[in-house]
């Protein structure tokens, strides 16, 4: 495994706006990052609650909600002809026939029929969307995250368009945050698993090593190894 990482993580914050970065550790209060891999290159901060959702290279998306909770979402392969709307609550859905309403947003999630069946449309109210990103690369900013409004819940969505709604299954992430180790000579994976209490399937697991790779076998230096750890009390 390489000490360099093949493309970077992406942060999207609740602006809008993206930033491609190589997130380097995730708290309780901000994301360290820096803006390439280079050994020289500085870290950055930004706070948590900037942050709409990381979309990390390597395992997912995870989305932050307004209270600064973390969630873990998959991350999809969209059809680069599709557009795709992110949902307030977490969550992105790749989308045809994209109808935007003063009161509501229509879509179809398949852009064929399929054996026969005309795909259904699906229904969201406005306040359930943050943004939508366009097949062009355009975007709409269809809620702003920056400004709490509390009757973004009031609304009901009518009747006739009532439908399940498509989103990503997401679950509560446990309270831990991610460090980088670089591999220093002589180490192994027993030595890495026990310094950071963690197990030597867990390493193997969040790092894609080979199944085989025993624990005491000696790693290459300056292998980048991601660990997922407690945060430490503040």
């Amino acid at each position: 495994m390489s000490a360099q990482v093949a493309t970077s993580d992406i942060i999207m914050f609740k602006t809008g706006e993206t930033l491609n970065a190589h997130v380097v550790q995730v708290s309780k209060n901000e994301i360290t990052y820096k803006l390439s891999n280079k050994k020289n290159e500085p870290l950055q901060t930004v706070d948590l609650t900037d942050a709409y959702m990381i979309k990390f290279a390597k395992r997912g998306n995870v989305y932050i909600t307004p209270e600064g909770k973390r969630i873990t979402g998959e991350n999809q392969k969209i059809d680069r002809h599709a557009d795709v709307i992110y949902l307030v609550k977490g969550g992105e859905i790749q989308a045809y026939n994209l109808q935007i309403g003063e009161d509501k947003i229509v879509y179809q999630t398949s852009k064929k029929a399929e054996k026969g069946r005309v795909p259904q449309q699906q229904v969201l109210a406005p306040f359930q969307v943050f943004m939508i990103i366009y097949s062009d690369g355009t975007r709409d900013l269809i809620t702003d995250l920056t400004q709490p409004d509390p009757l973004r819940y009031a609304y009901v969505v009518p009747e006739e368009f009532k439908q399940p709604e498509v989103a990503p299954e997401v679950a509560a992430e446990p309270e831990q945050q991610v460090v980088f180790h670089s591999v220093k000579r002589g180490e192994s994976l027993g030595d890495i698993a026990t310094r950071y209490n963690v197990t030597v399937e867990n390493l193997k697991e969040w790092n894609d090593l080979p199944k085989q790779l025993k624990a005491h076998a000696k790693l290459q230096s300056d292998m980048q190894l991601m660990i997922y750890v407690q945060p430490v009390e503040q």
